[in-house]
């Protein structure tokens, strides 16, 4: 069984907001497996992937010699308006309405402890 996992960084979500989406897969997958899995899991099309993967990194400890061969990421590109769960993200402009709002909000509270 293959695992698939949201990877999370600052650029994943810059790039989630154009419509591509990092996923973390198993370092042994392809891009028919990871196809499959994302729409069976996150029942989305995905138009094409691409593969990433990780440094080998080799480590010794206690004489013995260990090797960690890093992460695979898959970048996943989808239709316009598709969004992968575990990517959601406020827009800018719903910020800039919750803050107006509670700006208004405290001006009428000052307004209200005045009188």
């Amino acid at each position: 069984m293959r695992k698939i996992s949201p990877y999370i960084t600052e650029k994943s979500v810059e790039l989630a907001k154009q419509g591509k989406f990092t996923l973390r897969v198993d370092f042994d997958a392809n891009k028919d497996e990871i196809k499959s899995l994302v729409k069976k899991y996150y029942s989305v099309n995905p138009i094409s992937i691409n593969i990433i993967k990780g440094k080998y990194l080799s480590t010794t400890k206690h004489r013995k010699k260990f090797i960690d061969r890093g992460v695979k990421k898959a970048l996943i590109f989808l239709e316009k308006g598709k969004v992968i769960p575990g990517f959601e993200f406020e827009t800018e402009d719903k910020k800039n309405k919750k803050t107006e709002t509670t700006t208004k909000e405290k001006k009428e509270i000052k307004d209200v402890k005045k009188n």
